[in-house]
């Protein structure tokens, strides 16, 4: 390209553009005229600026390169063809909606149906894996869970090896005592902990069928009744196979739940361990 044509262009292009500039002065000088622009002129003036754009970023480039018009424009074209392509990859799929039937329930509406089921105080509850044996007020006082195995083992196995310690030595009195009361604590919290109620929910066949159509709640798998808000909540055991208040956490050791009424005895125990272990050893030691 010669260099009077792109002289030629170069002051087309500078006179297009300070012809844009002195448009868009007139409309911001005339304020009652410049919010009131149709959409073709708008339009018009937006391919106007695009265009401008355009031939002075080609027309620079064809100054500082070597480059003919022609593939100025192949390599513009073949941008915006990978421009396009990007911008289709990145965007994501859009899933269809599937129309739902009127008829199909929504999640919210079977909640509320749960929760507007009639509570029914004279069903029994339901012990599946549980052993109940001794039931005060209709209430469980005695409940072994479905690990009592366990205790059986360990139980046995530390009652025999304190034995063989005990047996070992005689120390002074004062730690026989403390191992021999280290030893009780151990096994008396142990027993409480296999036979207490864990937290089964009390039975509600005296209270009113108002209050508890409006407060409680049933369990299907139990019949149990309990009452659910802040501060209380029950939970149904998979291994016990009975609603729990206040459930923490299913112990197999302890072979059963450990929920509102034997989180104590559970620490109590807990801390029976360590304190064994620890009279002991200075019980072989001294």
């Amino acid at each position: 390209m010669d260099e009077k044509e792109n002289d030629i262009e170069i002051e087309i292009n500078q006179n297009i553009i300070s012809n844009n500039k002195r448009n868009i002065k007139k409309r911001a000088n005339n304020n009652e005229n410049f919010g009131q622009l149709t959409r073709e002129q708008f339009e018009l003036m937006k391919k106007i600026r695009e265009e401008t754009i355009t031939r002075t970023e080609r027309y620079s480039e064809l100054v500082y390169s070597n480059k003919s018009n022609d593939e100025l424009i192949a390599t513009e074209s073949f941008k915006k063809k990978k421009l396009k392509l990007e911008d289709t990859k990145k965007k994501p799929k859009i899933t269809e909606k599937k129309n739902i039937s009127n008829n199909s329930l929504d999640i919210k509406d079977i909640n509320e149906t749960k929760e507007k089921e009639e509570i029914q105080p004279n069903k029994e509850r339901i012990f599946k894996s549980t052993q109940t044996f001794l039931f005060y007020d209709g209430e469980p006082l005695i409940v072994i869970g479905p690990d009592a195995k366990y205790y059986v083992f360990i139980f046995s196995l530390i009652s025999f090896l304190c034995i063989i310690i005990y047996s070992l030595k005689k120390p002074f009195i004062f730690l026989r005592c403390l191992f021999v009361i280290s030893y009780l604590f151990f096994a008396i919290t142990y027993t409480l902990l296999l036979i207490l109620n864990p937290g089964i929910p009390t039975n509600k066949k005296n209270m009113d069928p108002t209050i508890l159509q409006a407060d409680y709640k049933q369990c299907n798998d139990c019949n149990c009744i309990y009452l659910e808000k802040e501060g209380k909540y029950t939970i149904h055991c998979g291994e016990c196979n009975i609603c729990v208040e206040n459930f923490d956490h299913h112990c197999t050791i302890a072979s059963k739940c450990i929920g509102k009424r034997n989180k104590i005895i559970f620490k109590m125990w807990l801390y029976s361990v360590p304190i064994l272990f620890l009279i002991s050893f200075l019980y072989l030691i001294f």
